[in-house]
């Protein structure tokens, strides 16, 4: 008992001692918010190589962007019954996003399937995603490929096909 008595006392006389005080700090904010504006440019388009079909081409038959072509939609060796170019190349699209460095930008890709004279576009990739610009230059790349895929063999005819495809990126 004597003990807690003593130990009170003490902590008596150190709260009779303490001192506080309030200070201040001042911080200097430049916002650049705006100032930079987020740009892209495509560096390749997405291509892809003629397209045949004949009588033996079925539906289903594709060809993609951005592979050889050297498979058809059955994973058979590709032939011209199963792929609209067996053997040939076409490419993906490329853009690169410009913007403050170290920025994370959200990026958005993809199109609705699209169907013209039988033959139906998609891409393969319909996401959004984050990207970190590069610390030096600020530039980031994004790919993105396609797919030709017949889908009404009656329907197809000669002459050259338009598709879209959107690519967006904002700041986060």
């Amino acid at each position: 008992m004597k003990k807690s008595v003593t130990l009170l006392g003490a902590l008596t006389l150190m709260s009779s001692a303490a001192m506080a005080d309030t200070f201040t700090v001042d911080v200097d904010v430049d916002v650049t918010l705006g100032e930079t504006p987020l740009s892209l440019v495509q560096t390749a388009a997405m291509s892809f190589p003629q397209v045949k079909v004949d009588e033996a081409t079925v539906v289903g038959a594709d060809c993609h962007s951005s592979s050889s072509n050297g498979t058809g939609f059955d994973n058979r060796t590709a032939t011209n019954a199963n792929s609209l170019c067996p053997g040939l190349n076409g490419s993906e699209s490329q853009v690169t996003f410009t913007g403050v460095p170290n920025a994370v930008i959200s990026v958005t890709q993809g199109s609705t399937a699209q169907t013209t004279n039988g033959m139906r576009f998609t891409t393969n990739y319909n996401s959004a995603f984050t990207r970190t610009l590069s610390g030096t230059d600020g530039t980031t790349n994004v790919s993105m490929q396609g797919t030709i895929t017949m889908v009404d063999k009656a329907a197809v005819s000669d002459g050259l096909l338009t598709f879209t495809y959107d690519v967006s990126a904002a700041y986060q």
